[in-house]
C-alpha cells in the first residue's frame, strides 16, 4: 500500500494541477471547451450539488451533458437534476447515489465509509 501511495505522490507531483476559480453553471462550459481534445475528460463530483441553487442545478447538468464529457456524480438523489425517482427505487435516507452519465450505479456513503453496488 506504501508504494502504491508513493507511486501516486510521485505522479502528483509531476503533473500540475489547473485550478481555476469561477461559477459552476456559468463558467463550466467554455472550461470544458479547453480541455485537450485527446484526453478523456471527466467531470467528477461528490456532494457538491447541496451548494448550488435550484436555479443552477439544471444549466449545470445541461453543460456537463452537452459536453464529451464521462460524468460522474456523488450526491444525494433529491439534487440531481432530470432524476426520475423510479430509476432508483426504494433510496435509503442519508445514502447517495453514483451515477455515470445519468445511469444509477450504486448508493453510496457521504463520507465514502459504504458502496452497494445496483
Amino acid at each position: 500500500m506504501r508504494d502504491q501511495i508513493r507511486a501516486a505522490l510521485q505522479v502528483a507531483e509531476a503533473e500540475p494541477v489547473l485550478i481555476v476559480r469561477g461559477d459552476l453553471a456559468t463558467d463550466l462550459p467554455a472550461l470544458l471547451a479547453e480541455a485537450p481534445r485527446d484526453v478523456t475528460l471527466v467531470v467528477l463530483h461528490t456532494a457538491v450539488l447541496m451548494y448550488v441553487d435550484d436555479r443552477n442545478r439544471a444549466p449545470f447538468a445541461d453543460a456537463v451533458r452537452s459536453s464529451r464529457a464521462v460524468w460522474l456524480a456523488n450526491e444525494a438523489p433529491e439534487r440531481i437534476p432530470g432524476l426520475d425517482p423510479a430509476s432508483v427505487g426504494r433510496h435509503p435516507d442519508g445514502m447517495f447515489l453514483l451515477r455515470r452519465d445519468g445511469r444509477p450505479l450504486a448508493r453510496t456513503d457521504p463520507h465514502g465509509s459504504r458502496i452497494d453496488w445496483l
